[in-house]
């Protein structure tokens, strides 16, 4: 492994670490039900803030990685972005508000409506950094990148600590995600400042990044809502201890799956610069390279979380948690499968198809929510287990497929 793949693994070993004390600590401090409550809320946040940046990130990233060795092009690029960021922020903020009114059904828990209230102006700053990352990909400066996520991270278990300090009740969580934010989104911008100025702002790219982020957008918010909809369909179902004995397993599964996201985030810019060098045979290889890496590492945790999850559950007697190992190896089963082409998932986006990266992850999240319909409805908790199962091998099947047909094509 290079470096950049090891401190990209690095970060997600601090998500992960960072992950498992607010998983451990909220019902510990609060209740079960309270981590469900977490994570419903994360759950919307995360989704939601994918209208806002309009498929923005995935244009920023793909520009930048292709116009790295440019500094005027990199800082017409980011200024144009964030630009229209602000402008998409403006447009859904005040629909996102009305949310409780329209889906009570799921803001049916107490405190819920009130957390995705004070929610709201991080989705903002959370819009902006995400573009402003995917800057930092694209620029290649892996470590920066994976030192600002591990960042974003740690200073939200700080602010868990802060919380519980205050004893502000469960609706306040949201907090959290507000101060972490915003205090990223400074050390982000000053990271940035020498690409930054108004002057940068033109026509021409502003209508570029709309045209990429116009065909990528639904790709965004597809594979999002594809990682959370579990989720909120049992949500909708189940009560919120079922939920947070879920949100326990999910949160291992996540893990897995942030780890081979670590490696799709280095894969990316080096696919925009293979594929623009025309070097197909070295990127076949690089490709494959990282589909190995994220197969033996999935193997590793699918051995170990069992193991850990039901020490961590004998040691601290939560016996109200011990239905969440079944369900990680209900889902890991899934994850396995597909854990080879993961990497590539978003090959399509990075040379130059947007339409073709949306119609995948598009392909992968319909039949997430008909396979979670159909065993959550029938199965409960452990239907949305196997639904999610079961979605990750079509995601393996349209990934190969598409990904194939893409190497053929620039053979």
């Amino acid at each position: 492994m290079n470096r950049d793949i090891i401190y990209n693994i690095g970060s997600v070993g601090v998500i992960g670490l960072v992950g498992l004390l607010l998983n451990t600590l909220i019902p510990i401090f609060y209740s079960v039900e309270a981590l469900g409550h977490f994570n419903f809320v994360m759950s919307l946040f995360m989704f939601f803030s994918q209208f806002t940046t309009f498929g923005l990130h995935y244009s920023t990233l793909k520009h930048t990685a292709e116009q790295h060795h440019c500094k005027t092009a990199k800082s017409l690029i980011l200024s144009s972005s964030l630009c229209l960021c602000v402008i998409f922020v403006a447009l859904f903020i005040l629909p996102f508000l009305f949310l409780p009114k329209v889906v009570p059904q799921i803001f049916k828990f107490e405190g819920a409506a009130f957390s995705w209230f004070l929610v709201m102006p991080a989705i903002l700053f959370f819009s902006l950094n995400k573009i402003l990352l995917s800057f930092v990909n694209g620029e290649m400066k892996m470590t920066k990148y994976a030192a600002y996520v591990s960042l974003r991270y740690s200073l939200m278990l700080c602010f868990f600590f802060v919380l519980v300090a205050l004893k502000l009740g469960i609706k306040y969580i949201s907090l959290i995600f507000l101060i972490s934010e915003a205090l990223l989104l400074c050390i982000l911008l000053y990271h940035a400042h020498t690409y930054l100025s108004t002057k940068y702002i033109c026509m021409p790219w502003v209508k570029r990044h709309l045209e990429f982020s116009w065909k990528s957008f639904l790709a965004g918010a597809s594979i999002e809502l594809n990682s959370r909809i579990d989720l909120l369909i049992l949500l909708y179902y189940q009560t919120e201890e079922s939920v947070g004995i879920y949100s326990f397993a999910l949160f291992f599964v996540e893990g897995t799956l942030q780890i081979i996201a670590a490696l799709r985030n280095v894969l990316n810019p080096l696919i925009t610069d293979l594929y623009y060098k025309k070097d197909v045979a070295y990127l076949k290889k690089v490709i494959r390279k990282f589909g190995m890496q994220s197969l033996f590492i999935t193997i590793a945790v699918m051995i170990m979380c069992p193991i850990f999850m039901t020490v961590y559950i004998n040691k601290t007697e939560a016996v109200n948690l011990s239905g969440s190992v079944i369900v990680f190896l209900y889902i890991m089963v899934g994850v396995l499968f597909s854990s080879y082409f993961l990497p590539m998932q978003f090959l399509a986006n990075q040379t130059g198809n947007p339409t073709r990266q949306t119609r995948l992850n598009f392909l992968i999240l319909i039949s997430n929510i008909a396979l979670n319909l159909i065993c959550i409805s029938q199965l409960g908790l452990y239907g949305a287990a196997l639904g999610t199962s079961l979605s990750f091998f079509v995601a393996a099947f349209v990934i190969k497929l598409e990904s194939s047909n893409i190497l053929k094509g620039i053979s």
